[in-house]
């Protein structure tokens, strides 16, 4: 379009640029004057505050990765997924299926400290594949929060399998999670992490399971003790 000479220079659209010197928004312009090869004049806004990186091109919004990616995080598409799962769990809400503010995944991501959950998921993922890596992240996460040295027993069993005896949640968990990655059954995201968050409180309880279940039209979703 540029080549040919249809592209409007006035159309109030700017690039935007922070005091810094960051571009804040136009780089899919700039890559077509880049890939045209030709000069093309633009309105150019500076010193732009970075906060309106956030609310830009509001007809097609942007994603909470896209957020984190301007605020210098990687593995964003990663940790949108979770961080907007732990927004969920603390608000009751993991039923919705609305989106997550990405002003507020953000604003988690600053505060939570996701460093040793990203390691913990990334390290067992290869060998628990019954669960995603948001569910491991997640998981790790909530349990350490609580207790950290009977999270790391706990995970240690349902990523590994070792040391289960027959009657311990624990071991029911992973055998249904198993058991549903194999096809047996589904099971939804939000169920995947019920069972999780079931089989942990029995455990913190002392007690043994022949069965773990959740049934979403009859239970609340548990929150783990």
């Amino acid at each position: 379009m540029m080549k040919a000479g249809q592209w409007l220079r006035d159309t109030g659209e700017t690039i935007k640029i922070s005091a810094d010197g960051k571009l804040l928004d136009g780089q899919h312009r700039l890559h077509a004057v880049i890939k045209a090869g030709i000069p093309i004049e633009m309105q150019v806004a500076d010193a732009c505050s970075d906060q309106i990186q956030n609310v830009i091109d509001q007809g097609r919004p942007r994603s909470a990765a896209d957020v984190l990616n301007f605020n210098g995080y990687t593995s964003t598409s990663q940790l949108s997924a979770v961080v907007t799962t732990i927004i969920k769990l603390e608000r009751g809400t993991i039923r919705a299926r609305g989106r997550v503010n990405s002003t507020d995944v953000l604003e988690y991501a600053q505060q939570l400290d996701l460093e040793a959950s990203m390691q913990f998921s990334a390290s067992v993922s290869s060998r628990g594949k019954f669960l995603t890596r948001t569910e491991w992240t997640v998981l790790h996460f909530a349990l350490h929060g609580i207790d950290s040295e009977a999270a790391g027993v706990f995970l240690k069993k349902l990523s590994k399998g070792l040391g289960l005896a027959e009657n311990e949640p624990v071991t029911r968990l992973r055998q249904k999670l198993e058991q549903a990655k194999m096809g047996r059954y589904y099971l939804s995201p939000e169920e995947r992490l019920a069972l999780c968050f079931k089989a942990w409180n029995m455990t913190r309880k002392g007690e043994t399971a022949t069965v773990i279940k959740y049934n979403s039209n009859l239970e609340e979703f548990p929150t783990p003790v």
